[in-house]
């Protein structure tokens, strides 16, 4: 337990100590707010799905700032590390492979905390976002709890990629989710075979729960449920995929 408590501190300092890839990672979503809605119109103020664009934007974006950090910290630094020999170097440990895995987990969401709280103050401030403390912190915890699922699967894209290959198809996912998931454009105005494909994408489904809190209608259960298999899916599959290379490098 000591050694689990150990390499997750590790970890986490390791994301915390790089200075570029935090304003890069934490401060590019809140800029993405900024610019969007100083060119929405009315300011933000339209209304839609029985709030504002100002306040469904913001879980957007809050949204958006999750996968970026997820792929950031988990797909293109495990990758790296994987490069470089660090999980070669891992197997003269005691350490088990559940929880070298859980300790990348850990680290990946840590940084996606002050991605949510970031996204959330430049909207009070910039978008005059005024919330209820009940609601922001239920939107803060509800995403915040939601971001496992990208968390593991960007842990999990560091196993499959290599460091020249993760940034190519992270970019793509991300585009894919993020713009098929309805984070840019509410998934009402898409055609009626993109909507559907939106509703099962995870994007989609963790803003459901932050825009839930707005007085959006839509189902938190499905997208609870959603969520919930997506984040099993890419846990099995990345402790599958640890193990696969613990065997290539016993060999």
């Amino acid at each position: 337990m000591k050694g689990f408590v150990a390499i997750s501190i590790f970890e986490v300092k390791r994301v915390l100590r790089s200075k570029p890839f935090l304003i890069t990672t934490i401060g590019f979503p809140a800029l993405f707010y900024s610019f969007f809605l100083k060119n929405a119109p009315h300011g933000g103020s339209t209304p839609i799905d029985n709030t504002i664009w100002s306040k469904y934007y913001m879980v957007s974006m809050v949204t958006y700032g999750t996968i970026v950090a997820s792929f950031n910290a988990g797909g293109a630094r495990m990758a790296s590390e994987r490069a470089a020999g660090w999980v070669r170097r891992l197997r003269l440990t005691p350490l088990s492979g559940p929880r070298y895995v859980l300790s990348k987990l850990i680290s990946s969401m840590v940084v996606t905390l002050p991605t949510i709280l970031l996204v959330e103050v430049v909207a009070s401030v910039v978008g005059k976002v005024s919330l209820g403390v009940g609601t922001w912190v239920s939107i803060t915890f509800l995403s915040w709890a939601a971001s496992l699922v990208f968390s593991s699967l960007g842990v999990l894209m560091g196993f499959l990629t290599t460091s020249n290959s993760t940034q190519g198809i992270s970019n793509v996912l991300l585009f894919g989710l993020t713009f098929v998931g309805g984070l840019f454009t509410p998934i009402k105005f898409f055609p009626k075979g993109l909507q559907a494909v939106a509703k099962w994408l995870p994007t989609y489904n963790m803003a459901t729960l932050g825009w839930s809190r707005l007085g959006v209608s839509v189902s938190t259960l499905h997208s609870f449920l959603i969520l919930l298999a997506y984040t099993l899916v890419f846990c099995v599959l990345l402790l599958r995929r640890y193990r696969s290379d613990q065997a290539v490098l016993v060999k």
